[in-house]
């Protein structure tokens, strides 16, 4: 494909806004700039190209008019241009084909449904020609090969839920296909990886009580297995809290409220052992934990500081408002996009890390001092 500027664009060059189409065209074109991202506003440009706003208007109409970006409602212009895979010229498509593993336990992985809404979704926003394939595998059961050589633009997407389908790409041998791994960070270096930070964002929680004076601070997890997020959250919770010199308690119980409602029990069976703070290492557990303990008749957060993660419906509309360890599964998704777009897959990072936030509600207050 030509990187020589269309005509169109030529002709601008000697306008006011000839070099803010310049620059605009080249960061797309070089990659700088990515299908997906957008650029700044009217008044910012404005201010960085020194002309003026009629001027950026002309240039960005330009820019939709060449399909280089497009104008969304609500979002401002982004980047629609993809020169890995062909213009409008070639209407070349990539092919998508995202594997789902499904366990046994699939039906409460609300997490799954979230990242293929985000996916059509921001496929769809940044207007990238890509035709979407979705297979829905149990890797517990014998599973063959499941990517195909086909096509010469396919890319494979996983999204690995159990220790089988962890230990079936850990152990993917093929350098023929392009084959991305969503929410992990495994070994294999034939695959790429996009991944939230997990880490980050339990480490952020557990200074934050920390600095609200907190001392004996719990988790309590799914079962965990090499791999999988409740071991990352796990380790980094113990990390965090024995780096800071305290003794971390970490109960791990099904998903089974029976089970949760004996850890919760037995958590604060003493008064003086107690924890004074509670992370959940899974959002969907939350339901579970919230009503064990109620059954222990503890007040949130006036006895217990509350932290889940993941930002679920049924934590949101929980009172009072849950501090959470919000996981950016949208901003995972845009870097996933950037990722399967790119010309070189040999030069493509092996790990796309996205980073976890920690967003303050109302269900953590300072240690000791009662809030009812």
């Amino acid at each position: 494909m030509s990187k020589t500027a269309p005509a169109c664009l030529e002709k601008c060059a000697a306008t006011a806004y000839g070099t803010m189409v310049a620059e605009i065209r080249n960061d797309i074109v070089c990659g700088r700039l990515s299908p997906g991202d957008c650029l700044d506003g009217e008044f910012e440009l404005s201010r960085k190209y020194k002309i003026s706003r009629w001027s950026v208007r002309k240039a960005l109409d330009l820019l939709v008019e060449n399909k280089l970006v497009a104008k969304i409602p609500g979002k401002g212009t982004m980047v629609v241009f993809n020169p890995g895979y062909g213009d409008a010229k070639t209407n070349e498509t990539l092919r998508l084909v995202v594997l789902v593993d499904t366990p046994p336990n699939f039906e409460h992985n609300f997490q799954a449904l979230e990242i293929i809404r985000d996916l059509k979704y921001s496929i769809q926003e940044a207007r990238i020609p890509v035709k979407l394939e979705f297979r829905f595998l149990n890797f517990a059961d014998e599973v063959h090969d499941p990517f195909e050589s086909s096509s010469a633009n396919a890319v494979f997407l996983v999204l690995p839920f159990s220790r089988h389908c962890n230990s079936f790409l850990e152990n993917y041998r093929s350098p023929g296909e392009r084959v991305v791994c969503f929410g992990r960070r495994l070994n294999n270096s034939l695959l790429r990886y996009v991944y939230i930070d997990h880490a980050e964002g339990i480490a952020k929680a557990v200074e934050y009580l920390r600095q609200l004076g907190h001392r004996r601070i719990a988790m309590i997890a799914p079962p965990s297995y090499p791999g999988s997020y409740s071991e990352v959250r796990q380790n980094a919770f113990r990390e965090a809290v024995s780096g800071a010199g305290d003794t971390p308690l970490i109960r791990e119980a099904e998903y089974d409220s029976l089970a949760v409602q004996e850890i919760i029990a037995e958590m604060f069976d003493s008064p003086e052992s107690r924890p004074t703070a509670l992370v959940i290492a899974d959002g969907i557990w939350f339901s579970l934990v919230e009503r064990a303990i109620s059954l222990q008749r503890i007040k949130i957060p006036g006895e217990l500081s509350l932290i889940s993660c993941d930002d679920l419906p049924e934590i949101r509309a929980y009172s009072p408002a849950v501090t959470i360890i919000r996981q950016p599964v949208r901003n995972a998704v845009g870097g996933l996009i950037r990722l399967i777009t790119e010309m070189d897959w040999e030069k493509t990072p092996l790990y796309n890390p996205v980073r976890s936030e920690l967003v303050v509600r109302d269900s953590c207050v300072p240690a000791g001092i009662p809030h009812f």
